[in-house]
């Protein structure tokens, strides 16, 4: 190859890698884009949002469990026992009667009074059953009431909870997406140098063959390329950890391919205006209004301590000796139970005071968390601002790299520019196009942010 067709082949080179570097951050035509369709499944398959599920349907059946205490409870109660020893009652009959008889047996000159004998009555009986159906309804218990509002105030909060992890999670996978597309693109960009620097050493050597050049710049070609190696390297690595952290957060396999970008819209921001809008979809939000509600009827529990609870007994079934329907053996009994705690030493009081400063509590950390919601918003907002700018900053600078680029290989095609000039156009170029991805991704991360920010 001679030196004319070298030159030629370098400006071949160069304009195939120019076109490549503009290419990988330009726009791409707006078409659907599958992150939505990764956020869905990851919503569907991560499994730490199962496990906070699972808290949900708990409270779920604490509400169903305190609901069920409205209605009357029946249950069966038996038991039979055998029993010896223990007291015994002394019943004097022949000590008192015995001497009567005997009168009355000389007057009548007759034997017609038997003499009898003292009589001993055990106090437990050799065996006994006792078996009954018990019907309890209460008739007033405030307290059941609460507890059951209480429980569904809970239900709500987990609720609120779950939700406002799902839209955590959502910008957890947008990012984790956006970082992956950065990083294989940014490989991709070292890739394309990596052309123009191995045919920059290959031209280098045969000018040295050629007693163009000397071995120095052979040498500098070289270790730029071992620099450019290292490069990718890291830029590799940073590929594959995104990549397993996306797939992670989704739940498939680590190795898992994923679809690229194929929109690039940007989310318009409504500005700081949106903060009132935030206050009043965040479900964080939500989830300290509804603890407020369930701490309200704490409060209401405990009060109702003080008043008096009533309920209803019925028992239907068998006592005695055996198990038998005839004599005295069926029974039943129906009660009115009245329960009334009338003096507890300030037990009762101290519980109702504790209800309320827990209350408190919970009230000064929705003001506080409002305060963090518009804190969040209007930094959201401002990172958006910044972020646009930094894209149009960097967009402006590659494309001055790129022209400079373009006079700097013209002329080293020619012999009028140092190889050293060259490099250093060429690690700008690839330098300014890296900078142009970040800033595109950070862009859309923290629209994402913004977005989650306001609750949208």
């Amino acid at each position: 190859m001679t030196d004319s067709q070298s030159l030629n082949a370098i400006k071949s080179i160069l304009a195939a890698g120019a076109v490549l570097l503009l290419a990988l951050v330009a726009s791409a035509q707006p078409e659907p884009s599958p992150i939505e369709a990764y956020v869905e499944e990851g919503l569907a398959n991560n499994l730490t949002l199962q496990q906070r599920t699972v808290s949900v349907d708990q409270a779920q059946l604490r509400l169903r469990e305190a609901r069920s205490l409205f209605w009357p409870t029946l249950s069966l109660e038996a038991r039979y026992t055998v029993s010896g020893g223990g007291r015994v009652i002394e019943f004097p009959v022949g000590d008192l009667l015995n001497p009567v008889y005997a009168t009355l047996n000389q007057l009548t000159s007759s034997q017609a009074f038997p003499t009898i004998q003292n009589e001993e009555i055990e106090f437990l009986r050799p065996r006994e059953q006792e078996t009954r159906l018990r019907l309890l309804q209460p008739v007033f218990q405030p307290a059941i009431g609460y507890n059951a509002r209480l429980q569904q105030n809970q239900l709500d909060a987990e609720q609120a909870g779950l939700d406002a992890y799902r839209d955590e999670l959502a910008l957890e996978i947008r990012s984790a997406y956006y970082g992956y597309l950065q990083a294989e693109q940014i490989t991709a960009l070292l890739d394309s140098t990596r052309l123009l620097v191995e045919e920059n050493v290959r031209v280098s050597r045969r000018l040295v063959a050629n007693d163009q050049a000397t071995e120095d710049v052979t040498f500098r070609a070289e270790a730029e390329l071992l620099r450019l190696d290292r490069q990718r390297a890291e830029a590799s690595q940073g590929r594959l950890a995104a990549r397993n952290y996306f797939n992670f957060l989704l739940n498939r396999p680590l190795e898992a391919d994923i679809d690229p970008e194929t929109s690039d819209v940007v989310y318009v921001s409504p500005g700081t205006a949106a903060v009132s809008d935030a206050l009043g979809m965040r479900d964080e939000l939500r989830q300290l209004d509804f603890g407020l509600q369930a701490a309200d009827q704490a409060v209401n529990i405990a009060r109702a301590d003080f008043l008096p609870s009533l309920s209803f007994a019925f028992d239907a079934g068998l006592q005695g000796e055996t198990y038998t329907l005839e004599d005295d053996g069926p029974f039943y009994a129906g009660s009115l139970v009245l329960s009334w705690t009338l003096f507890d030493l300030g037990t009762r009081r101290a519980r109702t005071e504790q209800a309320r400063l827990q209350r408190r509590q919970l009230d000064v950390r929705r003001d506080e968390l409002r305060r963090q919601i518009e804190l969040q918003v209007r930094d959201a907002f401002n990172a958006v601002d910044v972020a646009q700018r930094e894209v149009e900053a960097a967009e402006g600078a590659l494309q001055a790299a790129q022209k400079s680029f373009d006079i700097v290989s013209r002329k080293f095609a020619l012999g009028l520019s140092p190889q050293l000039e060259f490099l250093d156009a060429r690690t700008t170029l690839t330098d300014a196009g890296i900078d142009a991805l970040v800033a595109r991704y950070g862009l859309k991360i923290r629209v994402a942010e913004y977005r989650r920010a306001i609750g949208a």
